[in-house]
């Protein structure tokens, strides 16, 4: 009796398993069959795109770009890349594709087997843009605080300024963005930034802990590079405030520079900057660091370690994927997104 109980409760749970994975299939698959007709011939659309801007402390800032149409966007991507978005949401159980749950689709994707893919990289793209209307609603959320802060007295309106731009996109720019604090571009001991690279690429280190983002996805890639930036003999700018400085003190007790892709880029300052992967080989060295924005919509996406530079290769120390490897899938946003030489 015990166990056909067993084998019952099993078998219910494969049933409910299965009618999970065809719901999920069935989802995605009306709106392809929906669209399919509309795109068979296109091959790439430039979807128009709106522009935003805020009002912060008197002064005007742009937001990240989003799709004028992102309904009709996303209809032609899951039409375009069916198989490759199926797959996506039935492996980690994702709830459906929308622009709140983008973000949950590209962490996904950081982390898995298929990121190789050519029509993964395309993906990445679209959701790079396609999530920005949650991320502008991120960044206006932090505004506000720091607007808070500063009728509190706690900042001054200088201070609230320069801590904004840390969130806010910046498109690449003719003149390269300085670091905040002068003593952040000083050189950094390379051989002990190396050793802490050569140990720790392919393994997280249990003192730091693994950064993770939306359904504990690892998004490790800016802690990591912290760590390597520290144990290169950089020092660590301390505050108690999670928006000022660079600094970890314990695990989840360490500013947004030292986690967050886009705020270590601004935060560090970057010298070069552009659109094709051989020019950014061109101008790095080894114990560089280096960033890529995977649609070029103004804000950086990954980070990562030049660990060595060898005929005109790269071999990069990174998390998320974590490997210390020769260029991987860097390269896949050559001429469409942004790369960037941080720090120098």
């Amino acid at each position: 009796m015990e166990l056909y109980m067993k084998n019952k409760v099993v078998l219910h749970y494969t049933f409910i398993a299965a009618l999970f994975s065809i719901i999920l299939i069935l989802s995605f698959a009306n709106v392809a069959q929906a669209e399919s007709s509309d795109y068979k011939s296109e091959t790439y659309v430039d979807f128009p795109k709106k522009q935003h801007k805020t009002k912060f402390q008197s002064m005007y800032f742009s937001l990240l770009d989003t799709y004028e149409n992102p309904e009709l966007v996303k209809k032609f991507y899951i039409s375009k890349y069916f198989t490759e978005l199926q797959r996506i949401q039935s492996e980690a159980m994702l709830p459906s594709l929308s622009e709140e749950t983008a973000t949950i689709y590209k962490n996904s994707l950081f982390n898995s087997s298929h990121k190789d893919n050519n029509n993964v990289t395309k993906i990445l793209q679209f959701l790079d843009i396609y999530e920005n209307k949650y991320e502008n609603n991120q960044i206006l959320s932090e505004l506000h605080k720091l607007e808070l802060k500063v009728l509190k007295n706690e900042l001054t309106q200088k201070e609230a300024i320069n801590i904004a731009k840390l969130w806010l996109p910046s498109k690449q720019e003719v003149t390269p963005r300085k670091p905040l604090l002068t003593e952040r571009n000083s050189g950094i001991n390379l051989e002990a930034a190396r050793a802490y690279a050569r140990e720790w690429a392919w393994k997280i280190n249990p003192k730091y802990g693994e950064e993770k983002s939306k359904l504990i996805f690892p998004a490790d890639c800016t802690n990591f590079a912290s760590q390597i930036l520290y144990a290169g003999g950089i020092g660590m700018d301390k505050h108690n405030d999670v928006f000022k400085g660079w600094w970890w003190k314990a695990r989840g007790d360490r500013s947004v520079s030292w986690i967050n892709a886009n705020v270590f880029k601004n935060y560090m300052g970057y010298g070069f900057s552009t659109s094709y992967w051989g020019m950014l080989v061109d101008n790095v060295r080894d114990g560089d660091f280096i960033g890529v924005d995977e649609s070029n919509d103004g804000t950086v996406d990954h980070i990562g370690f030049v660990f060595l530079k060898s005929n005109g290769r790269l071999r990069i120390a990174q998390h998320t994927e974590n490997y210390l490897d020769w260029d991987k899938n860097w390269y896949s946003f050559n001429g469409e997104g942004a790369y960037y030489r941080v720090r120098r």
